[in-house]
């Protein structure tokens, strides 16, 4: 597996025009597209299933019900954002669509989009100055097909 580097993760967001409210979220377009380096980011996908196999069956058959998982990312927070501020401290609980490019060391790229709602984020402040945004975003729930 290539290592992947805060040089090579960039991330477009778009964040939904409001919280999450059990309807399906509306984005707003390119009015609130973000694009940002990503110090660190992780992506974790479980698939829940039920068994379907009879007593005497010998094989195991499982049907797939849903997904979920959880984006962590980690974002650097150029003190020139035009942005007003923070990217995503406002967006607590909002929904929200993430695309990662990632830029492997064979100098390929690819792309992963998510869906999911905003579920917890933090900041923090390094001692050089370096501001650290720090989101999770939970997917799988609002029914997306992602």
């Amino acid at each position: 597996m290539a290592r992947v580097i805060a040089r090579d993760v960039y991330l477009t967001m778009w964040v939904a025009t409001a919280a999450q409210n059990g309807n399906t979220p509306t984005y707003s377009g390119a009015a609130r597209e973000i694009m940002c380096l990503a110090r660190s980011y992780e992506r974790q996908v479980d698939a829940d299933s039920i068994d379907l196999a009879a007593l005497c069956d010998t094989s195991a058959k499982q049907q797939m019900t849903r997904r979920s998982g959880t984006v962590n990312i980690e974002i650097l927070v150029d003190n020139n954002v035009s942005t007003g501020g923070f990217l995503l401290q406002p967006y607590h609980r909002y929904p929200i669509k993430v695309r990662a490019r990632i830029t492997l060391s064979d100098a390929s790229t690819q792309f992963i989009e998510d869906e999911g709602v905003i579920k917890s984020t933090g900041l923090s402040l390094d001692l050089d100055g370096t501001v650290l945004e720090t989101c999770t975003i939970q997917l799988g729930t609002h029914g997306s097909s992602w």
